[in-house]
């Protein structure tokens, strides 16, 4: 600990950024002398996990569930019956507050991950853990930011790092971005060509059923891929 009346604070101040949090608050996953600490976050990236998992799950459900009414109605699930668009609409609001909370986590879990590359290499860090966050809500960086970052932290998180380069991409963020981005752009057509014509919205769910999977997926493996990485430098875990 230091002492605030010891000669030697303002030098050795632990207040100091990278790791302030503003109004003399130190970070208390910042190392004393300014460098990073390892922090395993495990609480976060199951919360992350468990929400999308959840939402693919229940994306699953919601179109089940809307073809057996439709079915026991006597029609086709197409959407001729007003009673099923009242129970989509329902299942429609508790799915988008499944993904906003989906959402929220991958957003904390994505700044933790990134900020444990301090601690876990010694190399550059190509951007900042805020703007890791950010780039996943800025038209026209969100569309290749985010998978620049998750490639950052596979490659970083690995035994044998590698430079950044499109080639360097696993094959696995290739497909979990892809299929993230088709869920989008479907979801936009949906809503703006389609203007949320209730029939289209039930496919456009099940589009988003595999980028949620392998959202899940994705931050189970790099989790546990700076957890072996760590423990093989013998880095304190927090």
């Amino acid at each position: 600990m230091f002492d605030p009346h010891d000669d030697q604070f303002d030098k050795r101040n632990p207040y100091r950024s990278p790791g302030d949090l503003g109004a003399g608050v130190p970070d208390p996953y910042m190392h004393p002398e300014g460098n990073e600490v390892y922090v395993a976050a495990r609480s976060r990236r199951q919360f992350t996990v468990a929400l999308y998992t959840i939402s693919a799950a229940f994306s699953l459900i919601q179109v089940v569930i809307v073809l057996v009414i439709g079915d026991s109605a006597g029609g086709n699930p197409a959407g001729e019956f007003s009673g099923d668009q009242g129970v989509w609409g329902g299942l429609s609001l508790i799915d988008a507050f499944i993904e906003m909370a989906a959402m929220i986590m991958l957003s904390i879990w994505s700044y933790r991950v990134y900020r444990n590359l301090g601690a876990l290499c010694d190399e550059p860090l190509r951007f900042t853990p805020g703007w890791v966050v950010g780039y996943w809500y800025i038209p026209v960086l969100s569309l290749f930011r985010p998978v620049q970052a998750m490639n950052d932290v596979w490659r970083l998180s690995s035994p044998e790092q590698s430079e950044p380069s499109m080639w360097s991409t696993p094959t696995f963020i290739i497909v979990w971005w892809l299929c993230w981005l088709l869920a989008g752009i479907i979801g936009i057509v949906v809503g703006w060509v389609m203007d949320f014509e209730w029939g289209a919205q039930m496919g456009a769910v099940v589009f988003n059923i595999v980028p949620a999977l392998l959202t899940a997926l994705l931050v189970r493996y790099l989790g546990a891929l700076q957890d072996a990485k760590a423990s093989a430098l013998r880095l304190p875990i927090y």
